[in-house]
Parts: structure tokens; sequence; C-alpha cells
């Protein structure tokens, strides 16, 4: 009858209204999370490093950037974190080379290596072997790809390195390539790197 066609079509609107208002609103409340969760991440960064302004509206960025690769929100804060606090030369570096020291970081960080590893190696390679911001970041990504090459795992090659670092500086601009041999011979023979 007409009647009960007019009833279901006007059952089936209301249903697709209410759909409709459930999806906004579970999007609305998932922005909300979103927002609060930067918020908290970039308030957590200041009270933490005491960092102008500038450097902490580098989150923001950094997050969107990469959240496709599971970057969070509380991972980019980490990141530039990490990188204010424990390399002392990212305060100075060009635009050009602090963008690639923060793309390298927050890549591997995704990939599991930690920000304040990364951020210690490139200190080495920056401060300490003499590398531009970019170098350090090529450098960095190099050793990345090398572990995997190699079958070691990319933790330890990273860590490995921050620990050695320091004795490898005697080397100069060939302590990276040095130390790729050290940790191949270490993994071919089953005597850690350190001897």
């Amino acid at each position: 009858t007409t009647a009960g066609k007019m009833n279901f079509w006007g059952s089936m609107t209301l249903k697709a209204t209410e759909l409709v208002n459930g999806g906004f609103l579970a999007i609305i409340s998932q922005t909300m999370k979103l927002v609060n969760s930067l918020d908290q991440a970039m308030v957590s960064f200041k009270r933490s490093t005491g960092a102008a302004e500038e450097f902490t509206r580098i989150i923001p960025s950094l997050e969107k950037e990469f959240y496709n690769l599971g970057l969070s929100a509380e991972d980019a804060a980490s990141v530039v974190g990490s990188l204010y606090s424990s390399m002392t030369g990212f305060t100075r570096l060009a635009p050009s080379a602090k963008r690639a020291v923060l793309e390298t970081t927050a890549v591997l960080e995704t990939m599991g290596v930690d920000a304040e590893t990364t951020a210690k190696n490139m200190e080495i390679l920056n401060r300490s072997m003499g590398y531009s911001g970019q170098q350090a970041a090529a450098i960095t990504q190099q050793l990345f790809t090398l572990s995997q090459q190699l079958g070691i795992s990319t933790n330890k090659m990273m860590s490995d390195f921050t620990r050695l670092g320091p004795q490898l500086v005697v080397h100069g601009q060939r302590a990276v390539q040095v130390f790729v041999r050290l940790a191949a011979a270490a993994k071919a023979s089953g005597i850690e790197v350190d001897r």
C-alpha cells in the first residue's frame, strides 16, 4: 500500500540520517583526539627542552609529512627533542640541512631506530668528523642500508656506531668506512665489534 511504502522510505531516510550524523560525530571525535594529542606532544616538548617556538612549530609539520609512515605526534616531538638535545649543531644548521636531518631521523624512527641514537650518531658525524648536516644525514641513511645488506640488526649497527664513534674519530673522513669493515668482520667472526 502507499502508506506502507511511505513508512518504509521514511524509516530508511531516518536511518540514513542517523548514519550520517553518527559518522560525522565520529570524525569530529577523532579529529579532537588528534588535536589534543598534538597539543600534548608540543607542550611536553617545550617543558622538557625549553626550546624556542621555532622548534615547537616543527612538530606538526613533521608529523603531517610522515604520518603515512606511522609517525605520531609524540614520535615527532621525540625526534625534534632528541635532535635539539643531542645534536649540538642542530639549532645552527641551515634550513635545508636541518630538514635533511629531521627527515632522516623521522624516517628511521618509523623503522624502529631510536631518535636519540640517530641524533647522537649525527652529532658524532657533524661535530667530531666534520661532516655537514646533510652529509651526516646521508651517512646515517647509508649505515641503515648497510646494516640490512650485512644482515646486522639496524638498532645494533646504529648503537655500535654511537658507542665506537668517538674512538673512530682518529681515522677522520675514513672513520665510517673503518666502522663498516669492523661491523662486517664482527658479523662474519661472531666477535663483538668492540673487540
